[in-house]
């Protein structure tokens, strides 16, 4: 019996793998007029230990339709961004990993080191940056407010990074998610 589901779980990786792949290198050829921008694949089980089984102390960030967890993955700390399995998410997932690929250039964003596509919804390695999100420090009763010269850089990234998606490719990005929770310190 346990052999049975052992093999029915591989067929269920086997056929996301191939539904995600598939979509992930149409986002991706079509994103990138054709050149390739090979990113590493992990597999679920790496993701499953390097987040503690998606512990939900891990939680960095929770946003619409998705979790961002803190991880490690051979002694190396990252982030994991899980998507909810709803089925609208899928095209998400794909778009984001082929636009964070390329966007890994720009110093105001986060790096993709990879995905899983063995998940119902391919789930996307970033680097870890070992700080909070905006929205820490403005939520903060506790803490000093950023003084005005620490906010006006903040700005600047953040508008930098959003005129080079608008920008730097082919068809412009639009991100439609811009808010403190989403910006990384």
């Amino acid at each position: 019996m346990i052999a049975c589901l052992k093999v029915k779980r591989r067929e269920d990786n086997q056929t996301f793998f191939t539904k995600n792949g598939g979509r992930l290198l149409e986002e991706l050829i079509t994103f990138c007029n054709g050149k390739s921008n090979p990113i590493r694949h992990f597999s679920a089980k790496e993701l499953l230990r390097a987040t503690n089984c998606y512990n939900t102390s891990q939680i960095f960030v929770e946003g619409r339709g998705y979790k961002l967890y803190k991880g490690s993955l051979k002694d190396r700390p990252i982030f994991v961004k899980k998507y909810d399995n709803h089925s609208l998410l899928g095209d998400f997932a794909t778009k984001d990993i082929a636009i964070g690929s390329q966007m890994s250039v720009h110093k105001n964003v986060l790096k993709v080191l990879g995905c899983c596509l063995e998940t119902q919804i391919a789930t996307i390695v970033y680097e870890f940056d070992d700080t909070k999100s905006l929205s820490t420090f403005i939520s903060a009763t506790n803490v000093e407010p950023l003084p005005w010269k620490c906010r006006l850089k903040i700005a600047t990234g953040v508008a930098n990074a959003v005129a080079y998606l608008h920008n730097a490719f082919s068809r412009p990005v639009i991100h439609r998610e811009i808010k403190c929770s989403n910006i990384i310190l």
